[in-house]
């Protein structure tokens, strides 16, 4: 018969307590505050793969979240509403990796982005100072993105409570439906902003003019707005006249209020460059 003394029982307590917040803790996590209770110094490999699996969720979340939000629009929403997290990757936090993505791709074109700005600079009316916005092009270029896409996102919270009418949910399941819609919109512009220029050049050779680009442009809009309505549809149980009225009050709304946002963001730069 095995005899357990005092000191051996208080080093076994010891041991099962987290050391996180002092809870016992038997288990792979702790009970009170979810720390997982493995070796307090992991190795390189380990501290990797737990850095990784913090930014981007490789531990299953990420595939999950995907699938949704490709194959059923609208049901990432409906699971977050109802309390099921935990399997897919928090609205905020994709949000924040996928700006962050974007922010990378688009700072690797910061210098074509400059020579387009200032080519079209060629075509603005005489009224707005020429020398001011050239200066603001390289500063419009890095940060005017950022600034209309975390201003996007609460206003398509704030058009899709207007497109619901009486039926809006609360603003903060709203806004978690808005960076779902967004996040596609951001995976979309990861895929292709690579292949946009080539593409282009590549229709316009076929065809001599850029009206294959323009079609492609709207192929890509009309993609946009048919997400949107399944989106909607799904998310709020909407019908099918709802559903479409809705989804074209909502775009029309988001498209205007996207220009205007991004005139705004434009032309306080300038104005910001010309007082220098």
């Amino acid at each position: 018969m095995a005899i357990t003394t005092v000191a051996d029982a208080s080093h076994t307590a010891t041991e099962s307590l987290c050391p996180n917040c002092g809870a016992v803790a038997g288990g792979a996590f702790c009970p009170g505050c979810g720390q997982e209770q493995r070796d307090l110094v992991p190795t390189v490999r380990e501290w990797l793969a737990d850095a990784l699996d913090e930014v981007f969720a490789l531990n299953g979340r990420l595939p999950r979240t995907l699938r949704l939000l490709f194959s059923q629009p609208g049901r990432l929403t409906i699971e977050w509403r109802e309390g099921r997290r935990e399997r897919h990757i928090r609205p905020f936090k994709l949000y924040l990796v996928l700006s962050a993505l974007c922010f990378f791709v688009l700072g690797l074109d910061a210098e074509g982005g400059v020579e387009g700005w200032n080519a079209a600079l060629e075509t603005w009316p005489p009224e707005i100072p020429r020398e001011a916005a050239r200066r603001a092009g390289p500063a419009l270029m890095a940060n005017a993105d950022l600034l209309v896409l975390l201003l996007m996102v609460p206003v398509g919270a704030v058009v899709a409570g207007l497109a619901l009418g009486r039926r809006r949910p609360r603003f903060v399941e709203r806004l978690v439906f808005s960076i779902h819609v967004h996040a596609l919109g951001m995976i979309l512009f990861l895929v292709f902003m690579p292949v946009w220029s080539p593409l282009k050049r590549l229709l316009a050779t076929l065809t001599g003019s850029d009206g294959a680009v323009y079609a492609a442009f709207g192929v890509l809009l009309a993609a946009a707005l048919t997400y949107l309505a399944l989106a909607m549809r799904r998310a709020y149980a909407l019908s099918t006249g709802r559903t479409l009225l809705a989804t074209a009050a909502a775009g029309v709304s988001y498209v205007a209020l996207f220009f205007a946002s991004l005139f705004l963001v434009v032309m306080v730069a300038i104005g910001l460059a010309a007082i220098r």
